[in-house]
Parts: C-alpha cells; sequence; structure tokens
C-alpha cells in the first residue's frame, strides 16, 4: 500500500512539473523506462493527422487500393498548398463556402 501511495504522489509531482520522468519513473520502479518513453512518443506521433493520413493510404496500398490511395495522397497534397494570405490554394471539394459542392 505504501508503495502504490508514493508511486500516486510521484505521478502528481510529475504532473505538476515537480520532478522530472526519470526520477518519477525510479519511483514507480520501471525497468525499462527509456523504451516506455519511446513508446509514449510513437503513440503521440500516430495520433497527428499527418501520419494518420499516410497510415490510412499505406493500409489501402496493401489491400490493392493503390489507386484510391494516390488519389487521398493527392487530395491532402493539393490541401496542404497555402497561397501568401494563408488561405487555401485548393480548398477541399464542398467546402469552399459558396454554395457549390
Amino acid at each position: 500500500m505504501v508503495f502504490a501511495q508514493e508511486k500516486q504522489a510521484a505521478r502528481e509531482e510529475l504532473r505538476d512539473k515537480l520532478i522530472s520522468r526519470a526520477h518519477y519513473h525510479r519511483i514507480a520502479r520501471h525497468e525499462n523506462a527509456s523504451e516506455m518513453e519511446k513508446e509514449i512518443i510513437k503513440d503521440i506521433l500516430r495520433e497527428l493527422p499527418g501520419v494518420q493520413a499516410e497510415l490510412v493510404e499505406a493500409a489501402l496500398r496493401e489491400e490493392g487500393f493503390g489507386e484510391l490511395a494516390d488519389e487521398q495522397e493527392r487530395q491532402r497534397r493539393l490541401a496542404a498548398l497555402v497561397a501568401p494570405n494563408g488561405q487555401p490554394l485548393f480548398p477541399p471539394a464542398g467546402g469552399n463556402g459558396n454554395g457549390r459542392a
């Protein structure tokens, strides 16, 4: 019970930025903290919209939908192009705000 309380206190101190992650992992007795940190970073990266789009495209290609994947990639690249004023050069279809789809 004491260990659980120490671990909870360390978690709160980590959240409040009073201790480092490395110190927290020592208190929590994590054996491979650096590997845990890498996995957490990978999880965060996988959640980024651009990474999600690329994962979908890769899955489509693996399932034999290469043309659909190519079209999605093309649309994603066009949507990423912006004019000097910050507005998209090629707004998504149906989302241009002029009432036409």
